[in-house]
């Protein structure tokens, strides 16, 4: 594991393919409606949005995301997600944020597309120690109350599997269902580490904080135990009080080590485990990691960052090469780092295996080369295992909002772009990147920890 150093970055820069949402002074046009509710105590509130444009040109497709600078107040995004409505033309923004103001304070709130627009969707106010939020418009404005948010019914769906197994696919076809949305790596079952940027921590107190948070089967043996159900529970009704929506949920990857924990507390939940031929999620992997770690070296934000990738490899991005094939053939000949990458795979793909065996109803397996073959058939049969509709016309509407042609921007299935998240959508890749030795070796490592996935690739 390889820490990198990356300095701050100013200005109010708006990246190409994100959406913002900022603080601004000035008054600006909009074409959102947009519904909100508060629903924790008025000195320190959490505001939770919905903002829908009939223009889907800036929007489809983007996400939230977040920008430092002088021109910016922090606000801490819990979840963010963008949702198409199918047939309508429409594109709606929901995101849950935490707002800081002063007494007397009065800002606007506004959302930036990535054409650097500002749409202008509310007023916030602080008064008395109270804080308040005017909408735009006040005709379409919905409140979401305590007692509307538990008396929200909803069917808990969380998603997990090992990175590149098909866990954000699986995402962006419930959410183009029309009764579900899913919310992407709120990591509720990683804290405190990550959520609460604990990293600094001496590394036996963290991981002493860690054990802690998770006791196997003793989810309410302490205050930090608690802490992941709860903000998951309060996340899930507030969601569903204010979409309507019959199942709400989460991807995590690391959902997948939580299973068992996950379906204890949520009783009527379900569990989808994604999963894939581990040579390919190696492959995938790797040019993924090349691109975070590329992307980062560019922009030079400050934080620190971890990268898997073989250290002479981090050190060759760095220096401005631009060679990623001879990146991707390096890293994959690399068995320090194979083993990082299957010891993931292995463990992601055991705890999920357990879950199964605990809660053989309610956690459903899901594999990356179905969904690519029989896209159609897999996804009914999803849907019919989590009880959402599955009519045929729904069915074929998903799957065509989530095809790979259009979320990669036009591109077929396998004309790959190193640049882009959706890479290449192909089954089988591996054999273009790995060589006849160290897939031997590979194979033999696998098999000898795992023979229960492995045999149904090799």
């Amino acid at each position: 594991m390889t820490k990198i150093v990356k300095q701050k970055s100013s200005g109010m820069d708006v990246a190409n393919g994100a959406l913002k949402i900022v603080y601004h002074d000035e008054p600006s046009l909009t074409d959102y409606q947009f519904c909100f509710g508060t629903v924790q105590p008025g000195s320190q509130p959490s505001f939770f949005l919905k903002a829908e444009s009939p223009v889907t040109e800036n929007l489809s497709g983007l996400h939230i995301s977040h920008a430092e600078g002088d021109a910016f107040d922090f606000i801490n995004f819990d979840w963010a997600l963008i949702k198409e409505a199918g047939g309508w033309g429409r594109v709606t923004c929901y995101l849950k944020f935490d707002l800081i103001l002063e007494e007397g304070q009065r800002r606007s709130i506004s959302l930036v597309d990535n054409g650097g627009s500002h749409h202008r969707i509310a007023f916030a106010e602080k008064r008395q120690g109270q804080c308040s939020v005017e909408p735009f418009n006040p005709l379409i404005c919905k409140s979401v109350n305590l007692l509307e948010m538990y008396d929200s019914h909803y069917t808990p769906l969380l998603i997990g599997g090992a990175p590149k197994s098909g866990t954000t696919w699986i995402e962006m076809l419930l959410n183009a269902h029309p009764s579900c949305i899913i919310t992407g790596e709120n990591a509720f079952w990683e804290w405190p580490v990550n959520t609460y940027n604990l990293s600094e921590l001496p590394m036996p107190a963290e991981e002493r904080y860690i054990r802690k948070a998770s006791v196997v089967q003793k989810p309410y043996s302490n205050a930090i135990g608690m802490m992941g159900y709860g903000r998951a529970e309060i996340t899930f009704r507030q969601l569903a009080a204010l979409t309507g929506s019959s199942h709400v949920g989460d991807k995590t990857p690391g959902n997948a080590l939580h299973a068992q924990q996950i379906l204890m507390l949520f009783p009527c939940g379900h569990y989808i485990h994604c999963y894939r031929n581990p040579f390919d999620v190696a492959v995938s992997r790797t040019y993924h990691e090349v691109l975070i770690l590329r992307n980062a070296a560019d922009k030079l934000v400050s934080s620190e960052v971890y990268s898997i990738l073989p250290s002479r490899v981090v050190s060759a991005i760095l220096e401005g090469q631009d060679d990623v094939e001879a990146m991707i053939a390096d890293s994959l000949r690399d068995k320090d780092y194979l083993r990082n990458i299957f010891d993931g795979w292995l463990s992601f793909n055991h705890y999920a295996a357990l879950a199964k065996r605990e809660y053989p109803d309610r956690v459903h397996f899901v594999s990356y080369e179905s969904l690519s073959v029989r896209p159609e058939g897999t996804v009914t049969q999803l849907f019919r295992r989590v009880g959402l509709e599955y009519s045929a016309d729904i069915v074929a509407e998903v799957v065509a909002r989530c095809d790979f042609n259009k979320v990669s921007g036009g591109r077929d299935r396998g004309a790959g772009d190193n640049s882009s998240f959706f890479r290449k959508g192909v089954v089988g890749d591996f054999p273009n990147h790995f060589d006849r030795t160290t897939l031997g070796w590979a194979k033999g490592y696998l098999t000898k920890r795992d023979p229960y996935f492995t045999t149904r690739y090799f």
